[in-house]
């Protein structure tokens, strides 16, 4: 905005240097506090910025209208060609002039011929900025197609410069027509430059692999918490709060309405920091009340935040608390636990079993080399048989598997074995907590977070691992610590998974 500015404050014509001096000495200075002061009084000049605008714009398209309407009185088919050569530029992207998109406000949606004759506009007007500036338009670009298919045709070089100099003025000044829109709804935009600019340098993106209109979702949250972030500061001022969100500020008004008194976030850890950032913006500045919980080693997503670190990035004076003591698990689940958090989090804090309570149970079971799920079901069943003489009952159980895919044909293959007793396996797909307490329930792992129950088994634990390389201890995490006293592992495979070797001796082969 400095740099805008400091072009009208230079510009040859008084009323236009003396109106850029105004919105300069309105900007903040370099290194200064930004806050709402600039925007308040930015939109105090609107009125004499739409006026000049709108002056400078009148003579612009005057100016190329004039000079295709030339063409077409010296070539009746001149339109039609022109029509004709867009229909060959249909999948060309138009994000080839750094100024374009601050040219122009929003226009209608043109077809045929219409359209034609504003591409040739708008190249017009890229041509003018490039010339002006000293720049060349990219050959391969639409504009650049559009001004090669024209030629010599059209505006000559002095006119193009002419042109070239008031366009420049006017997308200067464009920029304090409106400026918090420009400053919210502009967002996109200004990342689109930056990803441009920043993947010519061959920094933060890679040159070549994705197209300029392809978005991955964490660059969406990185967008979103720029837009939160600026709108909630704006929203954060009592001057801007009496103003009202209308007229300039209402492009506040859809942030304003997602502002609640208190956010609470569960599983915080499978969240990045950018996303939890993003759910802090959605505060009311008014009460600044955010609390998350969760478990780091329970993390089950690439993205998502690892250590305090993250959350100090997040909020930097966020009141952290630890939760040390655990009432899920018996002694011997709650030994495994911390023995599979610290392979990959080797100074892990132990979590501690209350004081006063027998918490002795029995040690987890596994078993290796077992093909397809009929041999599967056939251990589970036998397993199963153990803790029901062991509690006199059955106790909720829940069976987990390695993907989606693998829910149904275990829970048919439990069926089967199960047949001859008063036990039913259930299709829990999706996550979706199906069946009644007594019944066996199979879930993928990934749907399991926040379910406790008696018992648990993990089966294909190898094939786990080969699905997620980067996070099997984290998966295998969150499927240990669903059991309370009862948890049985398999694998298709002879051997255990290789980050697992050091946890053999804790297993046995079936309960007594």
């Amino acid at each position: 905005m400095r740099a805008q500015a400091d072009i009208l404050a230079h510009d040859p014509d008084k009323a236009v240097a003396q109106l850029g001096g105004r919105i300069a000495r309105a900007l903040p200075l370099p290194g200064a506090r930004r806050d709402a002061g600039s925007f308040l009084e930015l939109t105090a000049l609107t009125g004499d910025v739409n006026a000049l605008v709108a002056r400078l714009k009148d003579t612009t398209d005057k100016a190329i209208q004039s000079s295709i309407a030339l063409e077409y009185r010296k070539k009746e088919t001149f339109l039609t060609e022109l029509t004709a050569f867009m229909e060959t530029l249909q999948d060309i992207d138009e994000a080839d002039d750094q100024d374009a998109e601050d040219d122009e406000e929003v226009r209608q949606v043109r077809v045929g011929m219409q359209a034609a004759v504003e591409a040739l506009g708008k190249a017009l007007r890229a041509k003018a900025r490039a010339v002006a500036s000293g720049r060349t338009l990219g050959k391969q670009t639409r504009n650049g197609r559009l001004n090669e298919w024209l030629g010599e045709r059209g505006l000559q070089s002095d006119e193009l410069k002419t042109l070239g100099v008031n366009l420049r003025v006017q997308v200067a000044a464009r920029r304090f027509l409106n400026p918090v829109r420009q400053l919210i709804d502009g967002m996109p935009r200004r990342y689109r430059r930056f990803r441009r600019e920043r993947q010519a340098e061959g920094r933060w993106y890679m040159r070549e692999g994705f197209s300029a209109t392809e978005l991955n979702p964490l660059e969406v949250d990185v967008i979103l918490l720029s837009i939160l972030r600026s709108g909630r500061t704006m929203l954060g001022d009592r001057r801007i709060r009496r103003a009202g969100i209308e007229g300039m500020f209402s492009p506040l008004a859809p942030i304003q309405a997602l502002l609640r008194n208190q956010i609470l976030v569960d599983e915080a850890t499978d969240f990045s920091p950018v996303q939890l950032a993003c759910m802090t913006s959605l505060c009311d500045p008014a009460s600044l009340s955010f609390v998350a919980c969760g478990d780091f080693n329970q993390r089950i997503t690439e993205w998502g935040s690892r250590s305090v670190d993250d959350l100090r990035w997040v909020a930097s004076d966020i009141d952290v608390r630890a939760v040390s003591v655990t009432y899920r698990h018996s002694r011997q689940l709650n030994e495994l636990a911390r023995a599979i958090a610290q392979i990959s989090t080797p100074d892990v804090p132990e979590a501690h079993l209350p004081q006063r309570v027998n918490n002795d149970g029995v040690d987890p079971v596994l078993e290796t080399d077992l093909k397809g799920p009929e041999a599967v079901a056939e251990w589970l069943r036998a397993r199963i048989t153990e803790i029901e003489r062991l509690t006199k009952a059955v106790p909720p159980i829940a069976v987990l598997v390695a993907s989606e895919d693998d829910v149904q044909p275990m829970t048919r293959a439990l069926n089967d074995a199960l047949a001859s007793g008063h036990l039913l396996a259930v299709a829990c797909n999706g996550g979706q907590l199906a069946g009644q307490n007594n019944d066996v329930r199979v879930f993928d792992v990934q749907h399991i977070k926040g379910l406790e129950f008696e018992a648990v088994f993990f089966v294909g634990i190898d094939k786990l691992a080969e699905r997620y390389a980067e996070l099997f201890e984290k998966f295998l995490y969150v499927g240990a610590t669903r059991a309370a006293m009862y948890l049985g592992m398999t694998t298709g495979g002879s051997v255990l998974p290789a980050k697992m070797t050091g946890l053999a001796s804790r297993f046995k082969a079936s309960w007594p």
